[in-house]
């Protein structure tokens, strides 16, 4: 056994009677199986040339959405922005054409739009003025330690403005939108919404029970209606400008409740869901699937031998599979137990590809 370090989290360590290498990734070790032909005279201090290309990130599957909230915009370029793991995604639905932020090292939790359309900011959310409008020089967030620090920043000085614990109760609140006015509407656990008043801290109105359970994501829409997304009821419901009910549907239950809603151009909507769907349509002429991806840990990954698919499977009973030109998944399967990994059986050769059929080893 050898090893090489690297920094105190990035140590190697090659294991001969293993025949496998260790990398520590952010403190989780990584082992790596070397083929069977070069363990014998594998090396750590081998150096290799780099190869005279380099790959490129071309397309991103999936969307997070299932643990967070408000993390689906629609900006003037016609992009949607999202995230899933560590990338950050602009999504060009009318061209199918994705940019990538790469800046990240570990996953991506949460993200605000400037107001000036332009600047996103990942893993924090952005302030307001005294005005009650969104000015975008301060930036606000909570971190992951025991007491949930809330801290405000002055996100072009790079320096911290302030910061105090979170209290139990302002958690219940699970989504906030900002009306042209400056009123505020907020939504909570209960499935009620709650308007402030502008420049001030007394609450104006109150539609109680306007979702059956938690109210997850508002949107105010440019015609001055409101649109709210619940939880277990799982619907999308419009509110007039007065906050009554002009119409509601449900979401299908395969894709499950609504954690964000997003309006793009005309009266389309985009809806990200708790399965990591990201919808597309209205609540006049329903939703369809825009962007699928898995629920939980992704294990399997195998290519078709010749044809532009491959399958995921994991953790979640999910099986997909996947065009690689057109992105989207050609059918889906829900197995007994979760998938560990999937692959080509050889022994059946290629004459047994009728579609894409692949052996499933399950957990």
């Amino acid at each position: 056994m050898s090893s090489f370090g690297a920094g105190k989290t990035k140590e190697v360590i090659f294991s001969m009677e293993d025949g496998s290498v260790k990398m520590f990734l952010r403190g989780h070790p990584v082992p790596m199986l070397i083929p069977d032909e070069l363990a014998p005279t594998y090396s750590l201090d081998t150096c290799s040339e780099l190869p005279s290309c380099q790959l490129k990130l071309d397309w991103v599957y999936g969307y997070r959405s299932r643990d967070c909230r408000a993390n689906l915009y629609f900006l003037p370029t016609g992009e949607i922005v999202y995230f899933v793991a560590s990338v950050a995604v602009l999504y060009s639905v009318e061209e199918q054409r994705q940019r990538h932020y790469l800046g990240h090292s570990d996953d991506i939790k949460c993200l605000a739009i400037h107001p000036d359309m332009v600047t996103i900011a990942t893993g924090q959310v952005a302030g307001t003025t005294k005005e009650g409008k969104n000015g975008g020089n301060l930036l606000c967030a909570v971190d992951k330690s025991k007491d949930h620090m809330l801290s405000v920043w002055d996100w072009a000085k790079e320096t911290k403005v302030v910061d105090v614990k979170k209290h139990e109760k302002p958690k219940y609140v699970l989504c906030v939108t900002f009306l042209e006015g400056g009123d505020v509407v907020t939504g909570d656990s209960g499935g009620n919404l709650y308007v402030w008043g502008k420049g001030g801290n007394h609450i104006t109105q109150v539609v109680l029970g306007a979702h059956d359970g938690s109210l997850f994501g508002l949107c105010a829409l440019r015609d001055g209606t409101l649109v709210s997304g619940g939880g277990r009821d799982q619907r999308v419901v419009l509110w007039g400008s007065d906050y009554s009910k002009l119409q509601e549907m449900e979401v299908c239950e395969d894709f499950g409740p609504v954690r964000t809603v997003a309006e793009g151009h005309g009266d389309t909507l985009y809806m990200g869901t708790t399965r990591n769907s990201i919808l597309q349509g209205s609540i006049h002429t329903g939703f369809s699937l825009l962007v699928q991806g898995h629920v939980e840990e992704l294990w399997g990954l195998p290519a078709h031998p010749s044809r532009a698919q491959f399958v995921t499977c994991g953790q979640d009973k999910l099986v997909h599979l996947w065009s690689s030109e057109t992105h989207h998944p050609l059918w889906s399967r829900i197995i007994e137990d979760p998938a560990r990994s999937a692959g080509d059986p050889p022994v059946f050769g290629l004459g047994c590809f009728l579609s894409f059929f692949f052996y499933i080893i399950q957990k």
